[in-house]
């Protein structure tokens, strides 16, 4: 079930970045607002973050 997660967490991640890239190749992240960019980018501190814990969480599960 843990491996589920961690594979939606890395998903997730995954498709913030090509968000992110899109836009700034089409030259559209300029007309993103401000307080969207501060979420987005914090959004991905977080989900990083918890897909790196569960990562090294279910490593150590699986290698006592």
């Amino acid at each position: 079930m843990e491996l589920f997660g961690t594979l939606a967490l890395f998903v997730l991640l995954a498709l913030v970045w090509a968000l992110i890239v899109y836009a700034s190749r089409t030259g559209r992240l300029e007309e993103i607002p401000y307080n969207l960019k501060y979420t987005i980018g914090l959004l991905l501190v977080v989900i990083t973050f918890l897909s790196v814990a569960t990562a090294f969480t279910l490593l150590a599960l699986v290698r006592p």
